[in-house]
């Protein structure tokens, strides 16, 4: 995520909307942080600035594929692969 801001702020990490349950995240003068490893459900981010003001609260909701669905996809990529060098290695050896 990316803001633009003319200092340093704290970014926020809650799970209910009125973040009372609010972990700081980050707090800095960068203008991106990365955000990964999240369970499935809805979170809220807010920024706030040096001076106190605080932006509008942003619902996030995480939603992963299946396991399952991962791994066929996973499996026709392979099938995929191998017939592509399949084909490449016969093109090769009738030439």
């Amino acid at each position: 995520m990316q803001w633009h801001a003319t200092g340093a702020v704290t970014l926020k990490l809650a799970r209910k909307a009125d973040f009372a349950d609010a972990r700081t995240l980050y707090s800095g003068g960068n203008s991106a942080y990365f955000l990964s490893g999240l369970a499935d459900g809805t979170y809220y981010l807010e920024l706030q600035g040096s001076g106190g003001e605080t932006s509008a609260p942003l619902k996030l909701t995480v939603a992963h594929q299946s396991l399952t669905h991962a791994l066929w996809l996973a499996g026709l990529g392979a099938l995929v692969f191998l017939s592509t060098v399949a084909v490449i290695f016969r093109g090769a050896r009738d030439e």
